[in-house]
């Protein structure tokens, strides 16, 4: 898919009957780290993004490390400093991002909060739109107006002006902050702003998330394909239609302007293949990397060991109000024991993966 920093030098967009063009991508991001293991974001970052210079700290923090023009930074305490922050900050900016990727990015992070006892505490998504969208922050306020808007209370529209010529303009939904919700959105004018397309032609919705929003928009960001991700950005507010005495917002019918909004986030370049059943192997696969970290995380909350974690993924009985079927109960059992694929070859149980995780020593035989 094509990415939006891509058009940085176009100077004429396509005619206006082109199929309007979408983009996704994460455009901020930042990670608080124990300290302990900062030097693991330090060999990270530096693989990504070069050497670095030090600086400054920023952030509560005393000191920073800084990747040239690459839009990162660490900020922390030294070790000899008296009440040293326990936590370092990873800062990765647009220019950061960019240069990273959104993969290496979403690996690392998930990374750094299963393995590292990490934590987000600013996630941003940018969703760009070329086309399509001539009127959509004049649309913004009108709806915003006649009470149509849903799942925001705070709205702002701040345009800026070169003389009496309009040369930016940002709607602001949502507070950030820690009054605010966690989440919130930002829609502004990005050809505008950099004098590369005419008004209304290129805009920028930027959802923005804060703490554990951000670590929730994260891991369904991960799994999502572009359409999903669009959506996880688009769909942080809502526009319905505004009914007296109506108190349910699911209540209430989308706005038509914002229906069709959400329907051009289907980019035609991205082709959908037909889904094929998972095999056992392909589902062992997932295991490891999707559900592993979750039941770490539960064994930790919950005080079990591997041996009691497993007791009760196996032994439904062993949870009254669990009643799984026969066939959940065998899936249970396989991802338990280990699979074999349609050559005989065995793969890792969940078990070995678990043990190999927090252990670091195979129970292969």
């Amino acid at each position: 898919m094509t990415h939006m920093n891509d058009y940085e030098d176009y100077q004429h967009p396509p005619d206006d009957e082109a199929v309007p063009l979408r983009s996704v991508h994460i455009d901020y991001l930042t990670i608080s780290i124990p300290v302990e293991h900062q030097e693991v974001a330090e060999k990270w970052c530096t693989e990504h993004l070069g050497d670095w210079q030090p600086g400054k700290g920023q952030k509560f923090r005393s000191n920073s490390i800084r990747f040239a023009e690459n839009g990162a930074s660490i900020h922390f305490d030294p070790p000899t400093k008296p009440n040293r922050n326990p936590t370092a900050i990873l800062d990765i900016g647009g220019a950061g991002c960019q240069l990273i990727g959104d993969d290496a990015l979403v690996e690392f992070a998930m990374y750094a909060i299963n393995e590292l006892g990490a934590h987000l505490t600013r996630l941003d998504i940018a969703l760009d739109m070329l086309g399509g969208v001539s009127d959509l922050l004049g649309q913004i306020e009108y709806s915003v107006m006649q009470g149509e808007g849903c799942r925001f209370r705070k709205f702002s529209s701040v345009p800026s002006y070169s003389g009496q010529r309009l040369d930016g303009h940002s709607i602001y939904l949502g507070k950030r902050g820690k009054d605010g919700s966690g989440r919130s959105v930002c829609v502004y004018d990005k050809g505008l702003e950099r004098k590369q397309s005419p008004q209304g032609y290129w805009v920028r919705w930027e959802a923005r998330f804060a703490n554990e929003c951000a670590d929730q928009a994260l891991m369904r960001f991960a799994t999502a394909d572009a359409s999903e991700r669009m959506l996880l950005a688009l769909d942080v507010v809502e526009f319905r239609e505004f009914r007296h005495g109506e108190t349910h917002i699911s209540r209430r019918p989308m706005c038509d302007w914002w229906v069709r909004l959400r329907g051009t986030m289907k980019p035609p370049n991205i082709i959908k293949g037909v889904r094929q059943a998972s095999s056992a192997a392909g589902l062992v696969r997932w295991v490891g990397k999707q559900v592993v970290p979750t039941l770490e995380r539960i064994r930790r909350k919950l005080h079990l060991s591997w041996d009691d974690m497993m007791q009760v993924l196996a032994s439904p009985e062993t949870i009254p109000e669990r009643n799984l079927p026969a066939h959940s109960q065998q899936l249970v059992q396989e991802l338990q024991h280990g699979v074999c694929d349609d050559n005989g070859i065995r793969h890792s149980s969940i078990y070995e993966m678990l043990w190999n995780r927090t252990v670091g020593v195979s129970t292969k035989t």
